[in-house]
């Protein structure tokens, strides 16, 4: 069983101000001495983590121009403390920066590539917002912040030149996430978990010249209309996955989808500029097609992935299932009809020492047993004393339960020296 964790640069410097250079080698010598071979960095997050010509570099995240909506997260006022500016991703090249420190320590480096174009109320990608006309429109014919439409050809060319600049920093694999982030106070998902949104003129145009039928007059979970609008979905990936084979063909290329029954903003959800009451109700996902166009059947079919991190519900950050996870796996390999790898997107957000080593036998008995190969820790930050989750420090229990599951005698080899933005 291979472990990894997802990293989000900026989650380090607003936590513990580890910043550039150092924060490279701060988080990742900590993962490796803990037993993590593989992380997944986060590259952006609406705004970019690097120096991009494609889109914003992150820079002053939180400021009365960036949170336009009020109440958001920045407006708050203790917040403000937090953004001093000197984080600017224009002088912070953090794809570079880690994935030099990773193959350095001997471990992978995958690129973590959101789609949403939204993270938080008001804290958007520039291109969303200089092109308000390409964003997704829901059943309600509301306006989905945060997330393009796949139905516009510009839309696509920004999310490949987004993709093309990943490519050339030669990461040793990409993982697309399509359900990560957003805006949801207008939600993606009704209450029985069906995909709400993609209600965009070109795709409704194009459904009635083909069938003859108005998508606002049948069911919103109509098979021939969540196909329909899934295909967008695929004809992305179609290109994104030609795109990588053209310049980078020996490279691992995947997705980040959902499984049935993943939580998602969902329709019982009134409109709110704030955060907790926007995102508070949820429903579970029919399925992976049904939930988010994730047509991982044909994806797979077609060999547009070589593998899928399927992601958790929120009942694996209570005491431990095994039915839970089996039933996630399973249900994950059942849409799989070609070669395709399959990993297991584990939170660790606020587990305790006991939990953390219960999550790690849990994935070296179950998940190993139904043929997951990788465990995938949401995220790496949630080990530290986080003030965001309040746990404990956990990285002794993610050290000892890796050694133990593994095999290896325990050394005696002393962590990374300590250290606090304060």
């Amino acid at each position: 069983m291979k472990f990894a964790a997802v990293i989000s640069p900026f989650d380090w410097a607003w936590f513990f101000g580890a910043w550039g250079k150092p924060a490279a080698s701060i988080v990742l010598d900590r993962l490796h001495w803990a037993g993590v071979r593989k992380i997944y960095l986060r590259v952006r997050q609406c705004q970019c983590y690097y120096p991009s010509k494609a889109d914003m570099p992150g820079i002053h995240f939180w400021t009365p121009q960036n949170c336009v909506a009020e109440g958001s997260w920045g407006t708050k006022g203790h917040e403000w403390q937090w953004w001093p500016q000197a984080y600017d991703f224009n002088t912070y090249d953090a794809p570079r920066l880690f994935i030099d420190r990773a193959h350095e320590l001997g471990m992978e480096a995958y690129a973590w590539l959101e789609q949403a174009e939204a993270h938080g109320h008001g804290w958007e990608s520039r291109f969303s917002r200089e092109h308000p006309e390409l964003l997704t429109r829901n059943r309600d014919r509301q306006v989905v912040n945060g997330n393009l439409s796949f139905a516009y050809p510009e839309a696509i060319e920004f999310r490949l030149a987004i993709l093309r600049e990943m490519l050339e920093y030669r990461f040793d694999g990409i993982a697309i996430d399509f359900q990560k982030g957003g805006d949801h106070r207008n939600p993606r998902v009704d209450a029985d978990g069906t995909y709400y949104a993609h209600y965009d003129p070109p795709v409704i145009e194009a459904f009635q010249r083909q069938t003859g039928r108005d998508p606002f007059t049948i069911p919103n979970s109509d098979p021939d209309w969540l196909r329909f609008r899934a295909n967008y979905v695929t004809e992305f990936l179609r290109q994104a996955r030609a795109l990588q084979k053209w310049l980078q063909p020996q490279q691992d290329f995947g997705v980040m989808g959902i499984p049935k029954g993943k939580p998602m903003p969902a329709k019982v959800v009134r409109s709110s500029t704030d955060h907790s009451s926007a995102s508070a109700a949820t429903a579970p996902a029919a399925g992976p097609l049904e939930g988010n166009l994730e047509d991982h059947d044909t994806w797979t079919a077609e060999g547009l992935i070589d593998f899928l991190v399927t992601t958790p519900l929120a009942q694996q950050t209570t005491p431990y299932d095994p039915e839970v996870y089996r039933s996630i796996i399973r249900g994950a390999r059942s849409h799989l009809q070609g070669p395709c790898r399959l990993r297991l997107w584990q939170l660790a957000w606020g587990a305790s020492s006991e939990r953390v080593q219960e999550m790690v036998h849990a994935a070296a008995t179950i998940a190993e047993d139904e043929g997951v190969e990788e465990v995938v820790f949401f995220q790496a930050i949630s080990f530290e004393d986080a003030r965001w989750s309040k746990s404990e420090v956990t990285w002794n229990a993610l050290r000892n339960a890796i050694a133990d599951v593994s095999g290896r005698p325990q050394d005696k080899v002393a962590p990374p020296e300590p250290w606090r933005l304060r």
